[in-house]
Parts: structure tokens; sequence; C-alpha cells
């Protein structure tokens, strides 16, 4: 899968689900719309401020489906990890990432108490 990850945490996620070597990463505030184009995504992680710019440059091509990740707070970073997985196919994977992440906070909550 050919898939383009402008938004940080979504290029963080894919990564931990073991999806790297499939990822280009870009930035989105200096897209270059010829290049986005010509890596002929199957698949775009993108920040809400840039999502209309790249849903335009890449209307007309076949299968690029953008999908929108605008986390606020480290649960809604949680739930993008989820929908990366239904994007790609990953779920048992990011099953094992959330139960990761969520035993970390809690033994850092536990610290932070005690």
């Amino acid at each position: 899968m050919r898939i383009v990850s402008l938004a940080p945490h979504a290029t963080e996620l894919l990564e931990a689900l073991g999806l790297g070597d499939q990822v280009t990463a870009m930035a989105p505030d200096a897209l270059d719309a010829h290049e986005l184009r010509e890596l002929e995504p199957q698949l775009v992680f993108t920040p809400e401020s840039a999502f209309e710019r790249v849903r335009a440059i890449l209307a007309g091509l076949p299968g690029a489906d953008v999908v929108r990740l605008d986390p606020r707070t480290f649960g809604e970073t949680l739930a993008d990890a989820r929908t990366i997985a239904e994007r790609t196919g990953t779920g048992a994977a990011a099953i094992e990432l959330i139960k990761a992440s969520r035993a970390r906070v809690d033994a850092l909550r536990r610290t932070l108490r005690d």
C-alpha cells in the first residue's frame, strides 16, 4: 500500500503499527502538489488544516483515500490509531499498541499519585 502521512502523529502511529516501509511523510505546510500526485498514494492521512487542499490535489486520482486526523487529546490520538488500523488492516497491532500505551499512562499515574 502506498501511504502518505502529512500528520506527524500519524507517521509515528503508522511506524508503530509496522507500516513504516509503506509510508512517505511530508510536511503539510510545504506541500508540493506535483510531488504528492507523483506518489500516487492509495491512502493519505492529513491534519484538518490541509484536508481540503489535499483532496483538491488528488481529485481525479483513482483510489486515493484521504483521511482527516486532528487529535486534540491523548484519547483522540489513540482513537486515531484505531482509525489508521481500520484503513490499513492492522487491527491486532493497534490493539496491542493501545493496550501498551494505556498501561504506560496508568503506570505514570500511579507513580505521580504515590
